[in-house]
């Protein structure tokens, strides 16, 4: 089935990964990191040429980027757990199809693929303790950074960076659990 200019059901991603585990057992630290490759033929964008949304395949998008986590439990504060995780990757648009470029001469060979942050960080904390007889007690803050990206490739306007903070507060049982949970703590639009 073709929609506009070209295929969009056609296309394939071939992802390449090398990554490695680290346990610390005696500090209480896992360290996860990996590094990829992805190249992705036929990619789909979204596009608005002339105000409606159109699904297009764009052509050959490559992907390189890191992702790393590591993971503390200390043991002198049990039900304990701190984190941070990240990600950074360069996205390029590469091999424009001829027939979208030539309607939509904005996108152009080397741009950023769209939606795709250069990078992300987040972090923080979980702790979980037994009130209670079966009552347990959970408690986790999130902070997450989200880089600015390229929300269309036809119209280059970057997205603003992000940053949110969300909580979870609460009792689980053994068949249910009582929450409240603050997401966007930062107020962030």
């Amino acid at each position: 089935r073709s929609r506009g200019l070209g295929d969009v059901y056609k296309r394939q991603v071939w992802t390449y990964e090398f990554g490695t585990k680290q346990t610390f057992a005696d500090r209480g630290i896992v360290f996860e990191a990996s590094l990829y490759y992805s190249d992705w033929s036929d990619a789909v964008v979204a596009v608005r040429p002339g105000g409606a949304v159109a699904a297009y395949t764009i052509g050959q998008v490559e992907m390189i980027g890191i992702d790393y986590s590591i993971t503390f439990v200390p043991r002198s504060v049990e039900g304990l757990r701190l984190f941070i995780s990240g990600n950074w990757n360069e996205s390029e648009v590469k091999d424009v199809n001829a027939a979208l470029q030539s309607a939509l001469p904005d996108i152009q060979e080397g741009d950023q693929f769209q939606s795709v942050p250069p990078w992300m960080l987040s972090a923080g904390l979980d702790y979980q303790r037994m009130i209670s007889g079966n009552m347990l007690g959970t408690f986790s803050l999130t902070y997450a950074h989200r880089d600015a990206i390229n929300r269309s490739i036809v119209t280059p306007a970057k997205g603003d960076w992000r940053d949110l903070l969300s909580m979870r507060a609460g009792v689980e049982f053994e068949r249910f659990g009582i929450y409240l949970v603050g997401s966007n703590l930062l107020n962030e639009d």
